[in-house]
């Protein structure tokens, strides 16, 4: 059973429900999106939102994308400067989103389009009674 997900105006596509390790928790939300050119204010997703346990699991997730500038036409230029953020640049991101702040990384890439990752701090339910299609297991029932 999967939902959507607004941001900034656009609709993403929220990952099918599964079990969580721990009954309730806190989780961090790492979202892509693009913008068509530096004034627009409508994203355009470029990947399903995903939920990491920890903050350096977040941040690394959108070093590797960066670094691989998945989903976006990038330059070699482009590819450096996302390059030198993953490389130097996301200490600073990672001590502010384990304190509880949103993050994130923004590329004006040489094309016109804006390239974005964002990560932020969200509290998760654990669904651990539920299986894959989202309903309740027999022997929970008895």
């Amino acid at each position: 059973m999967s939902g959507v997900i607004g941001v900034n105006g656009a609709t993403l596509p929220a990952p099918a429900l599964a079990p969580a390790r721990s009954p309730a928790g806190r989780g961090f939300l790492v979202v892509v999106v693009s913008y068509p050119s530096g004034d627009s204010r409508r994203a355009v997703p470029v990947a399903a939102p995903r939920v990491f346990a920890g903050p350096r699991d977040a941040i690394r997730a959108i070093r590797e994308q960066a670094r691989a500038g998945a989903g976006f036409d990038m330059s070699p230029g482009d590819i450096a400067q996302a390059a030198t953020w993953a490389e130097h640049g996301w200490r600073v991101p990672l001590a502010l989103l384990g304190v509880g702040a949103q993050v994130g990384l923004t590329l004006l890439l040489e094309s016109g389009e804006v390239a974005e990752w964002s990560a932020r701090p969200v509290h998760r339910l654990g669904l651990n009674g539920l299986t894959e299609q989202g309903c309740y297991r027999k022997e929970l029932n008895s």
